[in-house]
């Protein structure tokens, strides 16, 4: 339901069940029957239970901004088997595209910025989801023999994620550039791959 898998959905969802209930309140003033104020307290029962089954239960956008905290705070402890683990396992190629390249990064800080879009497609089994964000991060990195120190660099990422048998989401696909490359790609101007 729309109206509990949105980033807004607490506040929206107290505020149309506050605005509901007002609004039988008002019923109930004017007309003074008893009707009236029993469904106003099947309203206030009904608004409990909306906003307890939203904090209880996990949406997939939830669930894949959990992975996505996770896999920063992996990347940021540099424990590679954990981030390997992310990988789902018939995505062979990304597998073995992060076994290249995550040895040449040591990380001292990974931090998501600003996820800009998560699309799930719920309608299909397994679930997919493409999920777009920033990060920061932080650390040496090494390419050939050249190394850079302690060193900041944003990226903008792509990922294409799959939910796994138990439940879990797990990487199919990812790209990653420079905000800027991101930027150009939105307005045309690029080459970066488009979902």
């Amino acid at each position: 339901m729309w109206i509990l898998d949105n980033e807004y959905n607490p506040a929206l969802l107290v505020f149309l069940a506050a605005f509901v209930a007002l609004v039988v309140f008002v019923a109930w003033i004017k007309t003074g029957r008893k009707e009236v104020l029993y469904l106003l307290g099947m309203v206030i029962v009904l608004d409990v239970g909306l906003v307890m089954y939203e904090r209880f239960t996990i949406s997939d956008r939830e669930a894949i901004q959990a992975t996505l905290l996770r896999v920063a705070r992996e990347l940021e402890t540099n424990d590679r088997a954990a981030v390997y683990a992310a990988i789902h396992p018939k995505a062979v190629d990304q597998r073995m595209q992060a076994e290249a390249e995550l040895p040449k990064y040591t990380f001292s800080e990974c931090r998501i910025t600003k996820i800009h879009e998560t699309k799930v497609e719920g309608n299909q089994s397994p679930k997919k989801a493409t999920v777009e964000f920033n990060i920061i991060a932080s650390g040496s990195f090494r390419s050939g023999a050249d190394v850079l120190g302690e060193t900041k660099i944003p990226r903008f990422i792509r990922l294409s994620l799959e939910q796994d048998t138990d439940g879990q989401w797990k990487v199919t696909d990812y790209y990653h550039a420079s905000p800027e490359q991101a930027i150009m790609q939105q307005t045309g101007n690029s080459d970066f791959p488009k979902p």
